[in-house]
């Protein structure tokens, strides 16, 4: 089945602000996930630790990933595999998925890149904020909740300033505490 975007996939109403990430919600494990970004720009399939808090158990991983945080590398604390569903209980496509486990707090529940696009042989249309994936039955369509997203990249974006900012005055602390040694090394002299 070929997929193909045209005018009726068009958001019927004009969005007043610019589109937030296309955000999605699959069900992953035996949970729907209402904020998984479809990254087709990432290498990684994530999960957040406390999105499986209530989920289940991961296996160990040693994966360490740059430019999810801004200014930090992070190391992840496993990887767990689990089906992750997309579409209607009656057109639906359930594919098996590897998380690496971050081990900090984002905005969305989990992130799905590349290997999941794959997967499913989904194409994303971001000018529309919609996904396409052949189905059993007919083409697969899920659509953004721009309202969702748009929350989601809010809370991630306050996150990342809150690293940055303890990033900050770490580094501050550092420096006023060397200052502070070598004023006592000149009153020691």
């Amino acid at each position: 089945m070929p997929i193909t975007f045209d005018h009726n996939d068009q958001p019927k109403l004009a969005q007043n602000r610019c589109p937030a990430a296309l955000v999605l919600n699959p069900i992953v494990g035996s949970c729907r996930l209402q904020k998984v970004l479809m990254d087709g720009g990432s290498n990684l399939n994530l999960i957040y630790a406390d999105t499986l808090d209530k989920m289940c158990a991961a296996e160990q991983s040693c994966t360490t990933f740059k430019g999810i945080v801004p200014g930090r590398e992070a190391c992840c604390s496993g990887k767990i595999t689990m089906d992750v569903v997309s579409g209607t209980p009656d057109n639906y496509r359930s594919e098996e998925v590897t998380f690496h486990i971050a081990p900090f707090k984002s905005g969305y529940h989990a992130l799905l890149g590349r290997d999941a696009f794959s997967k499913f042989q989904a194409i994303p249309h971001y000018d529309y904020m919609k996904l396409k994936m052949p189905g059993p039955n007919e083409i697969i369509t899920i659509s953004n909740n721009p309202d969702r997203a748009l929350k989601a990249e809010n809370k991630r974006t306050s996150l990342a300033l809150e690293t940055l900012s303890e990033a900050f005055a770490a580094k501050e602390l550092t420096a006023l505490r060397t200052e502070v040694d070598r004023d006592d090394a000149i009153l020691d002299k």
